[in-house]
This record gives structure tokens, sequence and C-alpha cells, in this order.
């Protein structure tokens, strides 16, 4: 029984840095939380406290079931991290653009561009966020980028 809700624990761990729910939660009360921005430390501290309160194991065996979690969240993270790009060569097949651009501006209901943007957030290699802003272009606006003019609810 453990087991299982050892497995799930590195799994929900995981897959919530992944999709990013936790950068959800840092905005939300505007405070970073360093440690649950990495699924292994997430993993190792989750199932540490889990083994603590649950478990009548000893100080060794909880560190060491703790360390297989964090070193299973490694595998899965790679794992999850190669099925999402599966995903987008899939999308990128189906719905096929004729930019990089143009792919980050898909709605991805219809396939259609989107005509408002926002400023979008990612997190960044080490963990911290980083703001980058999308730019999209009135289709109905001329091909020369110099006389295209704003129209509502275009912003650059």
């Amino acid at each position: 029984m453990y087991l299982t809700d050892i497995a799930g624990i590195v799994f929900v761990c995981v897959t919530v840095n992944h999709l990013g729910l936790i950068g959800a939660v840092e905005q939300t009360i505007a405070h970073e939380i360093p440690v649950v921005n990495c699924p292994k430390c997430l993993s190792f501290w989750t199932t540490m406290l889990y083994c603590i309160l649950q478990t009548d194991a000893h100080t060794v065996q909880v560190l060491a079931v703790s360390l297989a979690s964090g070193y299973a969240a490694v595998w899965l993270e790679l794992a999850e991290g190669y099925v999402d790009k599966l995903y987008n060569i899939a999308y990128d097949k189906i719905y096929p653009t004729e930019s990089a651009a143009d792919a980050e501006t898909l709605c991805p209901d219809s396939g259609m561009p989107a005509m408002r943007t926002a400023a979008r957030r990612s997190t960044g290699p080490a963990g911290g966020s980083t703001e980058s802003k999308q730019r999209t272009v009135d289709p109905n606006a001329g091909s020369d980028p110099g006389k295209r003019q704003k129209s509502k609810g275009v912003t650059e």
C-alpha cells in the first residue's frame, strides 16, 4: 500500500510542476517558494513527510525511500518532457503553420490565429519566471510591415 501511495506522490509532484500549476499558485500568493519549483525536491520532501507521518520506518529507511522517489522523479520528468515534445510534433502536423511565431498564437480550439495577445509567463531554466510578449498582426492589413495599422484588440 505504501508503495502505491509513494508512486502517486511522485507522479503528482512531477505533473503539477510540468503543467505549470506551481507557477500559478506562486502568482496567486505573490510569493516564490523555491522548494516546490523543482519536481525532484518536491518529491523528496513530500515523500519524506509522508513516510515520517504515515509509516513506522526508521530514519535510514525514510531517507532511502525519499531519495529513491527523488531519483524516480528525474526519470518521470524526462518521460513527461518527451511526451510533451511528441504532442507538439503531432499538433504541428495537425495544425500546420507558416512560422514558429504563428504556432505560438494559434487558438488551440479552432487552430485559427488568435487576435488578442497578452504577456505570457513561462518558467526559465533555473525555475525562475521570465516574461515574454507575443506580437500578432492583423490578417486584414497589407503585407508591407511599414504600412500596417493597429486594429482594435491587437497589441504590439
